[in-house]
């Protein structure tokens, strides 16, 4: 077959719309697939799902931080942190670093102040906007729920969710684990030396 011919040319057209009809059915089949099996989920499998989903995928080998470093303007190393603790800490200083000092007072500074705005309750349909508006397969949370499922059971849990802000705010408690988050450690893209803390 030699292209640029009439032959050619109908051969890419079959090639175009087999592919297109490939990719199609794929979609519709993964789509059935998913709702086929979330008519039949069951408690335990929405762990092992969410404990896959949290997986990376990976060939099986670690990915692992190289050994960080301190330069000089010269770019001798002056100091190597070993240890995983002495990573954390670097780490720590470099994405929390110390609250700077306060500014200096101005004239103006005690007021008079504008009224301050007026709070009011969120409703239940804007917790729902905000869940639904999540990624569905975005990497687990501490609470190890996948963001699917939230979206799966919105109209019962919305309301649950609106009273327990509802009675954060009144009583003006906010529970430790709402105040944990957990820092994930990325490379930035495209830096020539990953053994600085900075890089990442």
């Amino acid at each position: 077959m030699t292209r640029g011919t009439l032959l050619w040319a109908e051969a890419r057209e079959k090639c175009a719309a087999a592919h297109n009809k490939y990719t199609s059915v794929l979609r519709h089949t993964k789509a059935l697939h998913w709702k086929d099996w979330l008519k039949v989920i069951m408690e335990d499998d929405i762990w092992k799902e969410g404990w896959m989903a949290q997986s990376q995928l990976s060939d099986g080998s670690t990915t692992r931080i190289p050994t960080l470093v301190d330069r000089a303007l010269d770019g001798t190393v002056t100091w190597k942190y070993t240890t995983v603790v002495e990573e954390q800490e670097v780490f720590i200083w470099i994405f929390f670093p110390p609250r700077p000092a306060p500014l200096p007072t101005y004239p103006g500074d005690e007021g008079p102040l504008p009224s301050p705005i007026s709070f009011h309750m969120p409703p239940v349909n804007l917790i729902r906007k905000v869940i639904l508006k999540t990624h569905l397969h975005k990497a687990l949370g501490p609470d190890k729920i996948p963001n699917i499922v939230l979206c799966k059971v919105i109209d019962v849990l919305a309301p649950i969710l609106h009273s327990c802000l509802n009675a954060i705010i009144t009583i003006n408690y906010y529970p430790r684990a709402c105040q944990n988050w957990a820092t994930i450690v990325l490379q930035k893209p495209g830096c020539p030396d990953y053994t600085i803390a900075k890089a990442y």
